[in-house]
């Protein structure tokens, strides 16, 4: 039987082998064959991986997802060489000009093309890796890599099916190895048990919080977690009501609503949410997303806000309807513009991405980055003819903390001190200006201090980082003394 399949195996290769026989009327198509080919190598992937895993070195999720194709790239080099070396099948005689060859990878059993294209094709589409490049793209990409194998006469049709089994292998070793920021989310390798899961984990955590505090006599750990804004992210991985039973708060990150990845622009963090906008994106704001977790049975007095003290940046790739002195009619929003990741800035160093004093000497640098207020959103963007940044100032993080006042919820988490203007010297505003223009509108500050509270009622004024920590002070349960020495780190 094996030896019938065999023969059958050989015979069909070779009769496929359409550009692989010298005499074959399809010879013409060989070098095109041969540059598909070559485009799902490991001399292209291995190398491409280990350069943008250097390149992205200062972005740790950027670098992950390097990281880990270099791995699995890796790991096939290595179960591929090893399957081959034992195995030891010689190439289709009809096989000629294959320069790639080199070691064990002489041998045709199984196809290392195959499998690595199978592997490529599965981690690109579960990671979402080329997220501006449509699925069906990457898998006719990566079959016609497969069919060259057979049409080139590089290998017979069971190598290929071997080199498909042992993709198919390779990546789901490699996904499981894949960090997931949220539960539930397939698209970053979670599993799907992870949402009870993460339920199990929260409920023992709690339970050994409060017993530590028993045995230890002190007050008991606070149990938080920074977590999903958009619906489907919160639906798929929490069960809402429950884990909020044991979470003292839950801080919801309502920012990166919207960045370059979606070859658009958008705001990065608005308040609220546009008339026109589609079905899916209308609750990709801060009201909206609240709302989810309201809904889904989560106290309000455990929920906080998001705040960014930075924002997304874009490079515009066609004319946004906007000149150097006012809108063009034609345009009445920049909402939605073809775009991609702005260029990096010189501190931060993300593509897409600008701290908030970033964002300030571009607009003090070049006259032409103007800023523009987005009514229906309640958040300022800076447009010009080739770059546009969603971010916040301290006109939209005020309204943001009158909504959250207004609305009952907890508090406010920003994220991050460190990209905020720390002197005050570049934007012109007063140290901290996105940390102080929340905390003016929330913090109640001691009645020792009603001095310098006089001074944080008037809106041209804000607390610098000495007035603050002039005397060991507690505000709101919150030890400011501290966070001292973490401020001045930066």
């Amino acid at each position: 039987m094996l030896k019938v399949l065999n023969t059958y195996d050989h015979d069909l290769s070779l009769r496929w082998a359409l550009c692989g026989r010298l005499n074959s009327p399809y010879l013409y198509l060989r070098k095109f064959i041969i540059a598909l080919e070559f485009s799902g190598s490991g001399y292209v992937w291995i190398p491409y991986s280990f350069i943008m895993i250097g390149i992205n070195y200062t972005s740790v999720n950027e670098a992950m997802r390097y990281i880990l194709l270099f791995t699995g790239l890796m790991f096939d080099v290595a179960v591929i060489g090893t399957a081959k070396w034992f195995v030891r099948r010689q190439r289709p005689i009809i096989n000629h000009d294959d320069v790639l060859s080199i070691g064990p990878d002489k041998y045709s059993f199984p196809s290392g093309h195959t499998s690595r294209a199978v592997f490529l094709l599965f981690y690109f589409i579960n990671t979402s890796f080329f997220q501006n490049i449509r699925g069906s793209v990457i898998i006719s990409w990566l079959s016609t890599v497969v069919a060259s194998r057979i049409l080139l006469g590089r290998h017979y049709i069971s190598d290929v099916l071997a080199g498909v089994l042992f993709g198919i292998f390779e990546c789901a070793a490699v996904v499981r190895l894949t960090p997931f920021e949220y539960p539930g989310a397939k698209d970053q390798g979670a599993e799907p048990h992870s949402k009870t899961g993460y339920t199990k984990l929260v409920k023992k955590l709690s339970q050994m919080f409060q017993q530590e505090a028993k045995q230890a006599g002190k007050e008991k750990l606070l149990l938080t977690c920074a977590t999903a804004a958009a619906r489907h992210r919160i639906e798929a991985g929490y069960e809402v009501e429950e884990v909020c039973k044991y979470f003292d708060f839950v801080s919801v990150m309502t920012y990166d609503y919207h960045g370059s990845w979606e070859g658009k622009t958008g705001h990065n963090s608005p308040l609220y949410g546009m008339r026109n906008e589609r079905k899916k994106f209308r609750e990709w704001n801060i009201k909206g997303s609240m709302n989810v977790w309201v809904e889904l049975g989560c106290p309000k007095e455990k929920l906080n806000i998001g705040l960014s003290a930075y924002g997304r940046a874009f490079s515009l790739l066609r004319d946004p309807g906007i000149t150097n002195s006012k809108p063009m009619r034609k345009k009445k929003t920049s909402i939605g513009l073809k775009a991609g990741a702005a260029e990096a800035g010189k501190y931060t160093r993300e593509a897409g991405v600008l701290s908030y004093y970033e964002i300030c000497e571009s607009i003090q640098k070049n006259p032409n980055n103007r800023v523009f207020w987005h009514r229906e959103m309640s958040v300022p963007y800076v447009s010009s003819e080739t770059l546009w940044i969603g971010y916040d100032n301290i006109r939209s993080v005020t309204l943001k903390m009158q909504f959250l006042k207004e609305h009952g919820y907890g508090g406010v988490i920003i994220w991050s001190l460190d990209l905020d203007d720390k002197t005050g010297e570049i934007c012109n505003e007063g140290p901290f200006p996105i940390f102080n223009a929340a905390k003016n509108e929330l913090l109640i500050v001691p009645d020792h201090l009603s001095n310098i509270n006089k001074k944080c009622l008037d809106d041209n004024d804000t607390l610098s980082i000495e007035q603050l920590f002039s005397q060991s002070t507690t505000i709101k349960g919150i030890n400011l003394s501290k966070i001292q020495d973490f401020l001045n780190f930066y």
